[in-house]
């Protein structure tokens, strides 16, 4: 069984799909797994706070996020402000 922090999800989906690994980025709301995947990948990692991780438990984690974001509206938002 393979899950979240498997890299072999990230090269998997990369070679099916054609893509280049340093161009993925993750987001998610769990260090755990979905920042941890981006980590062990070697991709840039987005945190979501309006799910399971609060800003306080940054502290804790060995995961440490490329970028965080209360929800993906901002998420959302910050991308259209840097393709426009």
């Amino acid at each position: 069984m393979i899950g979240k922090p498997n890299r072999i999800i990230i090269d998997e989906l990369a070679q099916k799909l054609n893509l280049i690994i340093a161009q993925l980025a993750m987001v998610g709301d769990r260090l755990y797994t979905d920042i941890a995947l981006g980590q062990t990948s070697s991709i840039t990692t987005v945190l979501v706070l309006s799910g399971e991780t609060r800003l306080s438990d940054l502290d804790q984690s060995p995961y440490k996020p490329t970028c965080k974001f209360n929800d993906l509206g901002e998420v959302a938002d910050y991308l259209l402000n840097i393709l426009n």
